[in-house]
C-alpha cells in the first residue's frame, strides 16, 4: 500500500501519494524502477545525497512520520503492514530529533525528591 492520495494530477503523476501508483501515466505506464533510475536517483545525486532506493525511501518516510509524532497505527496502515509491531521493529528509527524530543520531555517532567518513609512500629 504505497499509494495514499488522490490520483492523476495535471502532469499525469499521482498527486498526494508517497510513492508511484499503478495508475501513473506519462506517455504510457511507468515502472517503479524507471521512476527511480530516471527521476529520483539523478535528483538525489544532484543534491549530494547517497544512492537512493525504494527501501531507503520507505524507511525515510516512516522515520519522518515518527519524528512528527504520527501514531504508530497510522504509520503501520500507510506502509501496509499487518501488525504495528512489525512497523516498530523495522521502520521506527531513533533520530537525533526524536532523541532530543525524548530528553526535553523527560527534563520537563516534575521532579520529586524521594523522601524517607517514616519508621512505623512493627506489630
Amino acid at each position: 500500500m504505497l499509494c495514499a492520495g488522490d490520483h492523476a494530477g495535471a502532469d499525469g503523476v499521482s498527486a498526494g501519494c508517497v510513492a508511484p501508483c499503478p495508475s501513473d501515466r506519462v506517455d504510457g505506464p511507468r515502472q517503479y524502477a524507471s521512476i527511480m533510475t530516471k527521476d529520483i536517483q539523478p535528483k538525489a545525486k544532484e543534491l549530494g545525497l547517497p544512492h537512493f532506493t525504494w527501501r531507503l525511501f520507505r524507511h525515510w518516510h516512516a522515520t519522518l512520520l515518527g519524528d512528527a509524532s504520527v501514531p504508530i497505527k497510522a504509520t503501520q496502515e500507510r506502509l501496509g503492514h499487518s501488525r504495528p509491531e512489525f512497523t516498530i521493529k523495522y521502520y521506527r528509527h531513533l533520530t537525533s530529533l526524536s532523541a532530543e524530543k525524548a530528553a526535553k520531555t523527560a527534563s520537563l517532567a516534575p521532579r520529586k525528591t524521594p523522601q524517607a518513609e517514616p519508621n512505623l512500629p512493627v506489630t
